[in-house]
């Protein structure tokens, strides 16, 4: 289900998307709020699909969280 999901969210993408992660020593939910916020905010703002490495779940049209994602996976689904 999370790869259909993933799939799902990729496909319907007019506008493209970004794969955003900040490693794996970094995690987003530990940054500071205000930090956390500017992220968010511009995101949010993006007409991209934006798929972000963090545990941290938002409730953003656009946004889609997740402690992990198969990177491969999703960088061949981007350059398709």
């Amino acid at each position: 289900m999370y790869q259909q999901d993933i799939k799902t969210f990729l496909d319907e993408a007019e506008d493209g998307a970004i794969y955003f992660s900040l490693g794996s020593l970094v995690k987003g939910e530990t940054l500071p709020e205000d930090k956390l916020q500017t992220f968010i905010s511009v995101f949010s703002e993006l007409p991209q699909r934006v798929l972000w490495k963090m545990d941290k779940n938002l409730s953003l049209p656009n946004v889609k969280t997740s402690k992990w994602f198969v990177q491969s996976d999703v960088l061949s689904k981007l350059y398709k």
